[in-house]
């Protein structure tokens, strides 16, 4: 038993750490792409912006979604390792009630289908409430006044 607790820890350890490794390479490439998007703007852009303001958009959003990436890649990643231990273990207990078991899955995979695009929409639309409660903030805040 401790065995296999020593063997679930080393590899929850080597996920965090796969992911933490992908997650540094994305960023970084994103911010690049970024830095590069922000250097081809015109001078008359940064004229109509407040001070400030596209820097905290920009590093706002960019945690905004390394958060999301952590989140899901971590919780995929799992799911799918999840899934293929389940499946080893019921095959290798009995094939016969592993197939019937799999036959549940395109229902769970429409389910998904139908749930799936009704969250997008609503991350969506939180964002832009976020955005919007955002720039209302800052046209209202003393320090953006200066």
């Amino acid at each position: 038993m401790l065995a296999i607790y020593v063997g679930a820890a080393l590899l929850t350890w080597i996920q965090g750490y796969v992911i933490n490794v992908i997650m540094v390479r994305t960023m970084w490439r994103l911010r690049e792409s970024v830095e590069a998007k922000i250097n081809r703007l015109p001078l008359s852009y940064f004229d109509k912006v407040q001070r400030g303001e596209l820097i905290s958009r920009v590093t706002n959003d960019i945690d905004n979604i390394t958060t999301a990436m952590q989140q899901s890649l971590s919780g995929a990643l799992t799911s799918v390792l999840t899934v293929v231990g389940v499946l080893v273990m019921m095959f290798s207990i009995s094939w016969q009630l592993a197939l019937v078991a799999l036959v549940a899955l395109p229902l769970m995979g429409v389910i998904f289908g139908v749930i799936g695009p009704r969250s997008q929409k609503a991350f969506g639309s939180q964002w832009r409430k976020v955005g919007r409660l955002t720039r209302r903030w800052k046209k209202h805040s003393p320090a953006t006044r200066s």
